[in-house]
């Protein structure tokens, strides 16, 4: 593996253009390739990177490419992505009061709608188009080890 691909996927997935959820349904969905695999991460407010701002890592490694791995995160359907999963931990579920839980408990209050109005408001993301799976995989672990400066906060050890 030449380490300069590496550093050039790096560079994209900290500096490239930054694309808004909140901007899905006009440009980023048409810009955003739908086939093409590769490594992305979800920033927090677009900010640069910190132990706050890099949200997540993640590679295409299905049928769905970059796309269909993005619009899964957008939706913030618990089921379907982990990236969900921590954003509602970290930031949604620590606002709800009491009372809240208890409809949440009841379904009143859907936490995948939450989520989703959620990365919509305030996540942002940034890809690199990479063909190879060991390559995609090298780049992702080479994030997740903190090379962008910080570690994702809501990647979770051993899930994907």
């Amino acid at each position: 593996m030449d380490l300069i691909e590496v550093d050039r996927h790096l560079e994209e997935l900290v500096h490239g253009r930054l694309h808004w959820f909140d901007d899905w349904h006009e440009e980023e969905q048409l810009s955003t390739p739908r086939d093409a695999n590769g490594i992305y991460t979800l920033w927090h407010d677009g900010a640069q990177p910190d132990e706050e701002a890099l949200l997540y890592v993640g590679i295409t490694d299905r049928n769905d490419g970059l796309r269909g791995r993005l619009n899964c995160h957008r939706r913030g359907a618990r089921h379907q992505s982990q990236a969900a999963i921590s954003i509602c931990d970290f930031f949604i579920a620590p606002m709800l009061t009491a009372g809240e839980w208890r409809r949440v408990r009841t379904a009143e209050i859907d936490l995948d709608l939450r989520t989703r109005e959620y990365i919509s408001s305030h996540v942002a993301f940034r890809y690199s188009i990479e063909p190879e799976l060991r390559v995609r995989r090298l780049v992702e672990s080479e994030v997740l080890a903190g090379r962008l400066g910080a570690r994702p906060s809501c990647n979770r050890p051993g899930a994907r």
